[in-house]
């Protein structure tokens, strides 16, 4: 036991002896090297609040410094250490956006998607960074690329939420009321479009605020043909099915469920109308015309029957509902 204990006394001293040791040669070796280090330093300071191949120069500098006399004790030497390290962190994260940015540039959303995480932690609070993604994922999506639809969303959102904070992209530049409501626009009509199969309800809320805002979003002819699919599909069709298969009878259609269930079906209806109205009417302005021709001739097919669905089974006054229906508000969303 004795032996164990006087071991370990040694090998403590030879521990503290070898860390005084190192610690010696290291202060000998800084004090060695002062020329090349104040050198070194004085090629990072050359650079560093450059751009481009200075501040790569600079980060090259940086590092070099580091690794060679980042233990230096003295108090100058710490000092020196700790604003180059800090510089290098920013410059990295720097980097790192600037990459992601140049992936979004060059089309390849999936890297960008990937890289984002890394990056948002360090810039969390950037809105032209979360609109950038959020444009390239929407783009993406209407090409068919759905990968990052969850992420786009989320990022769709955010931006919203921070727009509407009277947050801008640029800190020294606010952006005007037009920029706000054409960016908030287009940002609420990308989550109508990501969500209309996988959650119709909030894509409704989606682009009825994308209708209300000025913008090219709201001049859209698809922003309303959305919305009467969601209304057709979701609303409509289940309602005018269960209708037929409850309401067979005179007697059951004069019952109180029918009655409230017709009118439901009527309500859907007029949502649907009041929709595909607008969308033919904001197909037929000079800016939208010649790229909705294909689309125009089925939507004034299903307008007209719904239309004269309720009107007698007579299109009399269509043509100037339409002509009319972008002076109305649109109808309260279907509760």
């Amino acid at each position: 036991m004795k032996h164990f204990a006087r071991f370990l006394i040694n090998a403590s001293l030879l521990m503290i002896f070898g860390v005084t040791v190192c610690a010696q040669q290291t202060a000998e070796f800084c004090t060695r090297e002062a020329e090349p280090k104040a050198a070194l330093y004085k090629n990072f300071l050359a650079n560093y609040k450059g751009s481009g191949e200075q501040q790569r120069l600079a980060n090259q500098h940086g590092n070099d410094y580091i690794s060679k006399y980042g233990n230096c004790p003295d108090d100058s030497d710490r000092q020196i250490s700790a604003f180059i390290q800090r510089w290098l962190g920013k410059y990295e994260k720097a980097v790192r956006r600037s990459n992601l940015l140049s992936q979004l540039a060059a089309n390849k959303v999936n890297e960008a998607f990937a890289s984002a995480k890394a990056v948002l932690q360090d810039y969390p609070d950037d809105a032209g960074l979360l609109y950038d993604l959020a444009r390239s994922g929407i783009t993406a999506a209407l090409a068919g690329n759905h990968v990052n639809d969850a992420d786009t969303l989320a990022y769709a959102r955010q931006t919203i939420q921070m727009l509407q904070s009277n947050k801008s992209f640029n800190p020294d530049q606010p952006l005007s009321d037009a920029a706000r409501n054409e960016t908030v626009g287009y940002l609420y009509w990308g989550i109508g479009t990501l969500t209309k199969q996988s959650a119709p309800s909030e894509a409704i809320d989606a682009l009825m605020n994308t209708a209300k805002l000025e913008g090219a979003t709201k001049r859209n002819p698809l922003t309303y043909a959305m919305l009467a699919d969601i209304y057709e599909v979701v609303y409509y069709a289940p309602l005018s099915d269960k209708y037929k298969q409850d309401c067979q009878t005179e007697e059951q259609s004069k019952a109180q469920p029918c009655t409230e269930l017709k009118a439901k079906v009527e309500a859907a209806v007029d949502h649907f109308v009041d929709a595909l109205a607008r969308a033919v009417a904001y197909s037929n302005v000079p800016e939208n015309k010649s790229g909705f021709d294909q689309y125009r001739p089925n939507w004034m097919d299903s307008l007209t029957t719904y239309y004269k669905y309720r009107h007698q089974n007579s299109d009399a006054g269509l043509k100037e509902f339409i002509e009319g229906i972008s002076a109305k508000p649109m109808m309260e969303r279907m509760k």
